[in-house]
């Protein structure tokens, strides 16, 4: 009868006495796990360009409903109650995409991580390597960020953003013109980065030549030379200027640039004048 007691335990229970061992070493391995790898005491701030992964696929870019349910001073928690990371801000610039036919959204998140895992001078979050370059995913209350590492710091970033005097130019119709209203501006969501003060529209000149090969000059009344004066705000990388960290301006160079209710599609850069320099812009 004994043997048989035995011969049941062995076969109903042993499984159920598995689990419940197994269950009891998890806290040992989480342990274990921390003390190979042991947490960061310092913050990391990270700027992560959303995307689907890594920044060279050619993934599409965020939503508009994403993009909105970015909200500084998200946080995320880890199963304890604990804060793991948090949103300090977002910054959103629109581009326009030839193979959509209609802006795209640059968007960047500035965040800051907390209890990262060191090892072999290396950084983890929740099992991901931290890097430029790599793709990280965050997963907050109701949301969950994805895309690339583009700057990695161990202190908060600031913005260091330079105003120029900009002049714009292109042929357009009467039409685009006239809805055109001033003054107009472009918010990235931290910042006014972008502002357009004076417009002009000037006769287009047709100029042609005759049978006897004279120089002829005549007013299109279709088309206007439309010229936009404002001011932008750049950033510096490396003697390169951008709008927002990824666009280029340069002087003599076709743009595209968005503002309120309307877009600048292949406005040329006929001035670029810095003004005053600007401080750095602490997140906030």
């Amino acid at each position: 009868m004994l043997k048989s007691k035995l011969h049941r335990f062995s076969k109903s229970q042993l499984f159920a006495l598995i689990v419940f061992l197994a269950l009891l070493s998890f806290p040992f391995l989480l342990t274990s796990s921390d003390l190979l790898h042991p947490k960061s005491s310092q913050p990391i701030y990270l700027t992560i360009k959303l995307n689907q992964g890594y920044w060279w696929l050619n993934n599409p870019n965020p939503p508009l409903t994403l993009i909105e349910a970015i909200k500084p001073q998200l946080t995320a928690y880890d199963f304890l109650g604990h804060p793991t990371a948090k949103i300090i801000a977002k910054h959103v610039y629109p581009t326009f995409s030839t193979n959509t036919e209609r802006p795209v959204y640059n968007t960047y998140v500035d965040l800051v991580i907390y209890k990262a895992k060191t090892s072999k001078n290396e950084i983890f979050f929740n099992r991901q390597r931290v890097a430029i370059g790599e793709p990280l995913e965050v997963k907050f209350p109701h949301l969950t960020l994805s895309g690339s590492i583009i700057n990695l710091s161990t202190t908060k970033p600031a913005r260091r953003l330079q105003t120029y005097q900009i002049t714009l130019q292109r042929l357009v119709y009467p039409w685009e013109y006239q809805q055109l209203q001033l003054p107009t501006s472009y918010f990235d969501g931290q910042t006014q980065v972008f502002k357009i003060t004076h417009r002009q529209c000037l006769p287009a000149i047709i100029v042609t030549r005759d049978k006897y090969n004279q120089i002829l000059k005549k007013t299109n009344q279709n088309t206007c030379y439309l010229t936009l004066q404002g001011t932008i705000s750049l950033e510096n990388h490396q003697s390169t200027l951008t709008f927002g960290p990824e666009i280029p301006i340069a002087q003599g160079a076709p743009v595209f640039l968005p503002l309120q209710r309307t877009y600048l599609i292949d406005f040329t850069v006929t001035q670029l004048r810095p003004l005053k320099q600007n401080s750095p812009q602490p997140e906030k």
